[in-house]
C-alpha cells in the first residue's frame, strides 16, 4: 500500500492569523507645528557676563612688568613715560 505522489499539484497552505492591522511598508510623517503668521521668529541673545574684576597693580608689579618684559633693559626715563610715576615711586 504505497501513497500515490501526484507532482505539480501543491498542498493548501493553513490561513495564517494577523491582528487586523496590515504593517506599513514606510514610516509614518511626523507632526509640524505650524509657522506663524506674523514673520520671521524673534532671536534670542545671549545674556552678556561680565568680565572678572582684576586686582588693581602695585606701583611695583607695574614697574618689574615693564623691566621683565625688556631684552635690553630699561632706563628711568623710559619707566616715567610709560607709567606716569615721578622717580621716587619708581625707585621704591
Amino acid at each position: 500500500m504505497e501513497d500515490h505522489v501526484v507532482f505539480g499539484k501543491k498542498k493548501a497552505k493553513a490561513p495564517v492569523k494577523t491582528s487586523g492591522k496590515k504593517k506599513r511598508s514606510r514610516p509614518i510623517a511626523k507632526k509640524v507645528k505650524a509657522k506663524s503668521v506674523t514673520g520671521k521668529p524673534k532671536k534670542k541673545t545671549a545674556s552678556k557676563k561680565a568680565p572678572p574684576k582684576t586686582k588693581s597693580k602695585s606701583p611695583y608689579d607695574t614697574v618689574w612688568g615693564i623691566v621683565r618684559r625688556s631684552r635690553k633693559g630699561v632706563t628711568v626715563a623710559k619707566k616715567k613715560k610709560k607709567t606716569g610715576f615721578d622717580a621716587n615711586e619708581i625707585r621704591s
